[in-house]
């Protein structure tokens, strides 16, 4: 999928038909800040309309999944 590609805060990777999300925040910990916010909030409409995965993996990059809201 080519949306696929017009993520900052959310990387892809593919294991034969098995889709990993993966959070990539600006911190270590993957706090959500308004970007990732916008970007989580249209990623899964989008991963459920490929044809090319069977499964989908949600993860976090670094140190932790998501350590929640980036209040800064």
């Amino acid at each position: 999928m080519n949306s696929f590609e017009d993520y900052s805060r959310i990387r892809f990777s593919r294991d034969g038909r098995i889709l990993s999300i993966i959070l990539k925040g600006t911190t270590p910990m993957n706090a959500v800040d308004g970007q990732m916010h916008h970007e989580l909030s249209r990623v899964f409409i989008e991963a459920q309309d490929d044809p090319d995965s069977d499964l989908i993996i949600l993860t976090g990059d670094g140190r932790a999944f998501c350590a929640g809201g980036d209040a800064a």
